[in-house]
C-alpha cells in the first residue's frame, strides 16, 4: 500500500516537473494552441451547399403547441486564408423576431470545408400567424480589416403544420 506521504511527494513531483518544462525556459511550449478571438485576416470562401428549401416552421412534435423554425446547416469551401478570420452564417426573420447568428474561427494556411449549423428555433405558436415569412440568409467572412458578404439571399418561409 502507498503512503499518503509518497503520494503526495508524487504529486509535488509532477507539478516541479510541468512547470519546469513549460515555464518560460522550457522546452514545451503550453500556450501555443489555436486562437480563440478573430483577429486580422481574410480568406475566400464559397458556400457550397445551404438547402434553403430546408429552411421552414413546424409545428413540435408529440403536441407540444410550439411551432419551430427549422435552420439548414451551411457548407462553406475555404482558401488562401491568412490570419485569423472569421466565417459568419446569419438567418434573419424578421416579422417572427427571429435574428440567428453562427460563426467559425478560421486558422491561417489552413483550407477545406467548414459546416455552420443552428438549432432550430422555438418560437411562441401565437406569434405565427401568416403562412409564409420573409428571411435573409448570409454568409460573411469577417475580421477586424476585412468583411465580405459570399452569399445573400432573401428566400420564403413555409408554415407547415
Amino acid at each position: 500500500m502507498v503512503s499518503v506521504a509518497r503520494l503526495e511527494r508524487l504529486a509535488v513531483a509532477v507539478v516541479a516537473v510541468t512547470l519546469l518544462l513549460t515555464g518560460p525556459f522550457g522546452v514545451v511550449d503550453a500556450t501555443a494552441r489555436n486562437p480563440t478571438t478573430v483577429g486580422d485576416g481574410r480568406a475566400n470562401a464559397t458556400v457550397e451547399r445551404l438547402d434553403t428549401s430546408g429552411l421552414l416552421v413546424e409545428g413540435g412534435r408529440f403536441g407540444t403547441g410550439v411551432d419551430y423554425l427549422r435552420i439548414p446547416d451551411a457548407t462553406v469551401a475555404v482558401s488562401d486564408i491568412e490570419g485569423r478570420p472569421r466565417l459568419v452564417y446569419r438567418v434573419s426573420v424578421p416579422e417572427l423576431g427571429v435574428d440567428r447568428t453562427t460563426t467559425k474561427l478560421l486558422s491561417g494556411g489552413r483550407s477545406g470545408t467548414v459546416r455552420l449549423g443552428m438549432r432550430d428555433r422555438g418560437l411562441d405558436p401565437d406569434s405565427v400567424t401568416e403562412q409564409r415569412y420573409r428571411a435573409t440568409i448570409t454568409v460573411r467572412v469577417q475580421s477586424f480589416e476585412y468583411d465580405q458578404t459570399v452569399f445573400e439571399t432573401d428566400e420564403t418561409v413555409e408554415v407547415r403544420p
